[in-house]
């Protein structure tokens, strides 16, 4: 199980009992798997008057997802402070919350952020479009969701691409004024050898005048990227995995309202979204560490883009990419 690959600490919960726990959480409590799975959450989370309280907002629904700090007790008997995002989801009737903590003298590290877990295990893929859904430019990931090769999508439109009752919804959606966020689940969506493909579309923030309209992201949550489940555990991992996508889509798509324009950059279509995500920050003035530490992966793996990136450009350091790219008003970087 994924779980147990992760360095920190995950668990899942109903009704305040421990269902599932990784090995990362029981190290960090002590003891072994078998004596802290099944027993009660407030058997090792302090303080007990605001475990009390998180256990009865939990159960009415007051919230789907929250991050808390709070304090673990060890076998041992000591209070480890740590930082605890919880996320909501229902499995056929019943509740479940899934946790992820980490010592809060960690937080400061390179992926340890609660909060942002699971973001790059199923596809992305972003694009932008005027307010017919027509595409002017989508990244790479698009081959890897529907089999479309990105020069092929644009000019053509995303409602094309579904039917004809979730094409009403996001007809609307793309002209109402003003252009608002939203999110549409469970979209069927054509792939290039006519198989129907599950994702979520996200629609984004209004993007300065001079771009396309509309920014929006597909993220591959159907059957082909998150497979059946055999059991309620593995339902919950993959729909993890889903919220994971989700957020890192819907965060992708803010930063994108200082994009360059798509018209005035082909080479876009060779790029993935990790690519696009990147190279808006190179646009903006944003160092090689600046990146690494707001995307949460290492500087070594933002080089390694880079340099994929300047390949696809032609160019042969961060300096000629900018003077590519640059935006007005974005300063330059050596």
């Amino acid at each position: 199980m994924a779980a147990n690959r992760l360095d920190f600490g995950l668990s899942v919960t109903e009704g305040g009992v421990l269902r599932l726990v990784n090995q990362a959480a029981v190290d960090l409590v002590g003891g072994t798997l078998e004596k802290v799975a099944g027993r009660s959450v407030d058997d090792f989370v302090r303080p007990a008057e605001l475990v009390a309280r998180d256990q009865e907002d939990f159960a009415t629904g007051r919230f789907e997802r929250v991050e808390l700090s709070r304090s673990l007790v060890t076998s041992g008997g000591e209070q480890i402070p740590v930082r605890i995002a919880t996320r909501f989801v229902e499995v056929g009737d019943q509740r479940f919350g899934v946790n992820v903590f980490v010592r809060e003298d960690e937080l400061g590290q390179l992926g340890r952020n609660p909060s942002r877990l699971w973001m790059d295990l199923v596809p992305v893929c972003v694009g932008f479009a005027d307010r017919g859904w027509r595409v002017s430019a989508i990244s790479a990931d698009v081959y890897e969701l529907l089999g479309r090769l990105p020069r092929d999508c644009v000019g053509s439109s995303v409602v094309d691409w579904i039917g004809a009752d979730q094409a009403t919804a996001l007809h609307q959606a793309a002209l109402a004024e003003p252009l608002v966020p939203r999110m549409f689940t469970q979209v069927e969506v054509m792939a290039e050898d006519g198989a129907s493909v599950e994702v979520t579309l996200l629609l984004g923030p209004q993007p300065p005048l001079d771009q396309p309209p509309i920014v929006f992201a597909l993220v591959g949550t159907g059957a082909s990227y998150l497979p059946a489940a055999p059991d309620r555990v593995s339902e919950l991992e993959m729909r993890l995995r889903r919220i994971g996508a989700e957020v890192r889509a819907a965060g992708v798509l803010d930063s994108f309202t200082s994009m360059p324009t798509p018209t005035d950059i082909p080479e876009l279509e060779d790029l993935t979204t990790r690519q696009w995500e990147i190279l808006n920050r190179i646009a903006q003035g944003q160092r090689v560490q600046t990146i690494a530490k707001a995307l949460y992966i290492s500087p070594s793996t933002v080089r390694n883009h880079l340099a994929l990136i300047f390949q696809k450009f032609g160019v042969h350091s961060q300096a000629e990419l900018i003077e590519r790219i640059r935006l007005p008003g974005h300063p330059s970087t050596n």
